[in-house]
Order: structure tokens, then sequence, then C-alpha cells
């Protein structure tokens, strides 16, 4: 499970990367289409992605490692399998943090967008 936080979030942090670049390199076209990737990135990685796969095999396909049953994987009822309710509340928070991060960038975006006031208005 580590692993694949891990990757999650180390490839939508790629196009950050270009966005950081190319503002430190006032190329302001190329930080803007490296903003929507971001965008388009986090949208896939740590909006869909994480909750769909990680959160969900943690929820559905575990197996507790713990203690000996006989329920299969897919159909352990929650008692069976009292560890994952720790990574489930935890990773859930990670989810919650990844839609307030991702609305805090949209803001960001709307005002990059929005027309400059000028002192005549």
């Amino acid at each position: 499970i580590g692993s694949l936080v891990m990757f999650l979030h180390d490839i939508s942090d790629i196009p950050l990367d270009f966005v950081r670049i190319f503002g430190q390199l006032n190329m302001k076209n190329l930080q803007m289409v490296s903003f929507g990737a971001t965008l388009l990135s986090w949208l896939y990685w740590r909006l869909y992605w994480f909750p769909a796969e990680v959160l969900y095999s943690i929820a559905v396909d575990s197996k507790s490692l713990i203690t000996d049953h006989s329920c299969r994987i897919g159909s352990c009822p929650w008692h069976a399998v009292p560890e994952r309710i720790p990574f489930l509340l935890l990773l859930g928070t990670l989810v919650c943090l990844h839609v307030v991060w991702f609305w805090l960038m949209l803001k960001k975006a709307s005002a990059a967008f929005k027309p400059a006031k000028t002192a005549e208005s």
C-alpha cells in the first residue's frame, strides 16, 4: 500500500515540477500548460485512481494477515480484518486533503485566468 501511495504522489507531482521550472524561467505560456497538466494528473491519480484502486482494495479485497479465519478475499466481514480500519481512516483523510488541495489549485487557476483589473475600472 505504501508503495502505491508513493507512486501516485510522485507521478502526479511531475507536471508541478515543470510549473516551478517554467515560472523561474518566466515562460508563462508553458507554465500555464504545465499547471493544466498538473490539474489533470491530480484529478486522475489522486482523486480517481487512489480511492478507486487503493482504498477499494483495502476495503473489499483485503484478507487478514493477523488472524486465521475461513473468509475468502472479497467476502471478509469487518470484524475479521480489524487492521484495515486504521488504514481506511488515515488514507480516507488523505483523500479529503487531496480534495481540499485540488480545490485550492482550482481557485488559483481561476484567479490566473481572470482579466486583470485596471486603474480605470
